[in-house]
This record gives structure tokens, sequence and C-alpha cells, in this order.
């Protein structure tokens, strides 16, 4: 198999292409979590929630010191939570930042279309090996519209929770808010598996009342 794409924007590198960023309790992983959500994706799963992220363009660039400082501001954070787009698709420039953050004591949980058997292939670029032994929890699998949900952090039965590491437990997965909705101002962050049709029929409440939305993980 043709080996999978781990720097997608190559005139940017060594800096990330980020789409958002938030602040996210439960819905993103255990605890209270950066959420980072990376512009940018090879796959185009029908009904993705995240249409705007999908696209290869210059979005939001920032250095790994930049995100660090972003990191270093926000008390109380468990961990990272690396969404999009794909993730995967700018492994090679989030290795540095990875490893920063577990040596601050931080989790690292990612979402990302591919399963582990494709990220584990041996034809893949050796820093998708140090991406991964970066990485405590994934959720990996495409998102498939027409399987329900399948408990905490997936949104189609067909993904799976890979403990990576001890640094994150199955029970501490177990019960966690399924989606969580931040409002402020005029601008709406959703983050979790609700479904989409309830998900569209609360944004056109939204929209109604003049809310902008921004798409979610």
């Amino acid at each position: 198999m043709t080996p999978i794409r781990i720097n997608l924007y190559p005139e940017l590198f060594p800096n990330l292409n980020i789409a958002d960023l938030d602040v996210v309790e439960g819905a993103a992983g255990p605890g209270r979590r950066l959420v980072v959500w990376l512009q940018g994706c090879l796959k185009r799963c029908p009904g993705c929630a995240n249409a705007a992220f999908l696209t290869e363009r210059t979005n939001r660039v920032l250095s790994v010191e930049n995100l660090l400082g972003v990191v270093e501001e926000i008390k109380g954070l468990s961990g990272i939570t690396l969404s999009g787009g794909e993730p995967v698709a700018q492994a090679k420039a989030l290795v540095p930042f990875l490893k920063a953050v577990g040596n601050r004591g931080l989790t690292a949980v990612c979402y990302s279309g591919y399963r582990l058997e494709e990220l584990r292939q041996e034809d893949n670029h050796p820093a998708l090996a140090e991406f991964l032994g970066a990485i405590d929890l994934l959720i990996d699998g495409q998102y498939e519209r027409d399987l329900p949900r399948a408990g905490s952090y997936r949104s189609s039965s067909n993904q799976r929770l890979h403990f990576l590491s001890e640094r994150i437990s199955e029970e501490s997965c177990a019960e966690n808010a399924e989606t969580v909705f931040r409002i402020n101002g005029s601008r709406a962050v959703a983050t979790g598996t609700l479904p989409m049709q309830i998900r569209h029929q609360l944004f056109e409440k939204l929209r109604a009342h003049g809310i902008t939305l921004t798409p979610d993980s």
C-alpha cells in the first residue's frame, strides 16, 4: 500500500496548520482538554461534521512553541486532543509538540480516520511510529453516518478506542459527556457524538438567533 502522508504542508513545516482551538470538558477525552483541530484531510466521509476543516488550505499557522504557549496559559488541563481534519496528515510536525506535552505530564488523545493497522504498516514514514508512541488514546476509523454511535467518543460503531499507554484507562472514559455545546457571544462550538440529525436541528435554531457555528470533533 502507499505510505500514509504525514506532512501535508511541506511549505509550512515545521509549523502546524490549525483549523481551530477550544477547551472542552469530558467530550473529547477524559478531563479538561485543549482540542486542536488540524486543517486538511485526504478522506471525504459522507456526513462529516467538519467539512470546513477538510480542504488543503492555509488556515492558522502556529509554531510548536506558539501552541505550547497556548497549552501553558490554560489552567487545569488533563491533556490535549487532536482532531480535524486529519491529525495524521500533519504527524511529522506534531511529534515535537506531542513529546513536549507528555513531558509536561499531560495526556494526548487523537482522532483519526485511519485504522491502527494502517498506521502501523511497515512502509510508513518512521515519524508516524514516533507520533503513535506519543499518543495515549487513539480513536480510529472513518465516520460512517449510517452506523449508530458506539459509546464514549465514537460517532459511529466502526470506530474503536485504542489505549496505547497506561496514562489513560478505559475506566476514565466510561462516563463522560456525550456532546458539549459552548456559546460565547455570537459563536457556538459543539464537540461530541450527538447524532447529526439532532445536531442540525439545534444548529438551525441557533442560526435563527444569529449565532455562528464552528465545526466540532
